[in-house]
């Protein structure tokens, strides 16, 4: 399975009208639209919203028996691969990037193609 992350203008609505939202998915196959806001986001918020996102792209792939909410299954489904996410003082996502590295290149038309590398000091 191969994620885009793209900014997109809905997005940039979204977060307008409430600031904790930084992302959404579904808008597009297999992306996670970002707002302009997001780039300015610390590292390990920037990881958390991303495997939040990632964590609602798995509903179909990862089963999981939990509460009937989604926003709750997203990150369960992180956690099941591994990822723990946290939330912060103003309830944005926040993973360790100690952790987890996660890549950000920037192709010819400014998508973003995330790649996820297992720091191998960890053992993980």
């Amino acid at each position: 399975m191969k994620i885009k992350v793209k900014h997109c203008k809905l997005a940039d609505a979204e977060h307008k009208e409430e600031p904790r939202i930084f992302a959404h998915v579904f808008h597009h196959k297999d992306v996670i639209c970002v707002c302009k806001a997001f780039d300015k986001l610390p590292i390990e918020n920037k990881t958390g919203i991303l495997w939040h996102e990632l964590g609602h792209l798995l509903g179909n792939k990862i089963y999981l028996y939990g509460p009937d909410d989604e926003e709750i299954m997203a990150d369960m489904r992180a956690q099941a691969m591994g990822i723990r996410i946290w939330y912060d003082k103003d309830k944005i996502q926040w993973a360790c990037e100690d952790i987890y590295h996660v890549a950000y290149q920037y192709n010819n038309n400014k998508t973003i193609v995330l790649k996820e590398k297992r720091k191998q000091k960890y053992g993980i």
